[in-house]
């Protein structure tokens, strides 16, 4: 019965935590509504840069980070597409995302 509760209290709570709060178009003020808040340059700036270091990844890290986030595989179903063992799949993800943070540190430049 413990067990029970305890989930059905963490179900109400996820579900609770992803509600968006929304406002009242008439409670915003009207200053706000004229001024350009967009950082989408920026964002979009970022995701080049992500992509430039995610091209100097090798195809294989390429190949498993894009399966383990994109794809959301398990690395246990990244080894089996792969032919390798999940190990294998850990190892180079963590190589990738070394290899990714260094790039854009270092502005793409190799060392």
């Amino acid at each position: 019965m413990e067990v029970t509760l305890y989930r059905a209290r963490l179900r109400y709570l996820r579900k609770e935590s992803q509600k968006t709060e929304t406002v009242p178009l008439d409670e915003v003020e009207s200053w706000y509504l004229l001024t350009d808040v967009s950082s989408k340059g920026r964002f979009e700036f970022e995701q080049d840069r992500l992509a430039e270091a995610f091209a100097m990844l090798s195809h294989e890290k390429q190949a498993i980070l894009s399966m383990l986030f994109a794809e959301e595989m398990t690395p246990a179903e990244v080894a089996r597409v792969l032919h390798c063992s999940p190990q294998k799949v850990y190892d180079q993800r963590y190589q990738a995302i070394k290899s990714l943070r260094r790039n854009l540190q270092n502005g793409g430049e190799e060392k």
